[in-house]
């Protein structure tokens, strides 16, 4: 018995899309840059990083499904899963805001320096010194009104639900009296999140679909001056509303 021919799978709609998004996300955030004024202060930045975000949904292919009450206000302690470098961009975009990333954010090819530029706020958890820095930055970025974003998993997880939490953000926010803000991020595809693949793997096998469906679900204020309650209680929170969130996108 011949065996059939097996043809190779060419998608030349979807490598086009890869491309196109690219270059939008490269575009825009070149253009971003360039009008950030040199003495910026952190609230104007955290408005035109805001702006900047929503650009690149529309340029991305993005589509941000937003449930619950967005923040009205700033000055919470805002705290996500993880599931992709793209929660960054639906962050963003949903509400004025600045962020805690590893270290090595910092050196990421473009998003990199934009996150320099943004303000963001840097650690390496293996450095006692640079982890004291990095609560002593939260901890005024707080007191004087921003709201920052952690993800307290410190990497991404494919779900379902969220990994265990890391502890040092829900004590600077118990030190300083700042409302903790619960977000669950869970995407259209179980797929989207970003696992072993490399970057460019990943960016080239998902933004090749025709639109990336991001459901962002934010929840009720926590507010406590015990660490423990507010890390608990943000968890199983986050942790139910992916739960609900998995269930109704119907993965498996």
């Amino acid at each position: 018995m011949v065996k059939p021919l097996v043809k190779s799978v060419v998608d030349p709609v979807g490598t086009a899309r890869v491309a196109k998004r690219l270059a939008s996300f490269v575009g825009l955030t070149t253009v971003h840059l360039r009008k950030v004024p040199e003495d910026v202060s952190q609230e104007h930045m955290n408005v035109l990083a805001n702006i900047w975000a929503n650009e690149l949904v529309k340029g991305m292919g993005l589509r941000l499904d937003i449930g619950g009450s967005r923040p009205d206000d700033t000055g919470y302690l805002l705290i996500s899963n993880h599931r992709s470098y793209v929660d960054i961009i639906a962050l963003l975009a949903s509400t004025p805001c600045c962020f805690l990333a590893k270290g090595d954010v910092a050196d990421w090819p473009v998003l990199g320096r934009a996150a320099v530029r943004a303000g963001t706020v840097f650690v390496e958890r293996n450095a006692n010194d640079s982890r004291k820095a990095a609560r002593d930055a939260m901890a005024g970025l707080l007191e004087a009104g921003h709201t920052v974003v952690v993800f307290p998993e410190g990497t991404t997880f494919p779900g379902p639900g969220c990994n265990d939490f890391r502890r040092g953000s829900f004590e600077v926010a118990a030190e300083v009296g700042a409302p903790v803000l619960p977000v669950a991020i869970e995407y259209g595809h179980p797929d989207d999140a970003w696992g072993d693949e490399s970057f460019v793997e990943h960016f080239n096998e998902r933004f090749r679909q025709p639109k990336l469906g991001i459901n962002l679900h934010f929840g009720p204020a926590v507010d406590s001056t015990d660490p423990d309650t507010l890390m608990t209680d943000t968890r199983d929170w986050i942790d139910a509303r992916l739960h609900k969130l998995w269930n109704e996108l119907g993965h498996k």
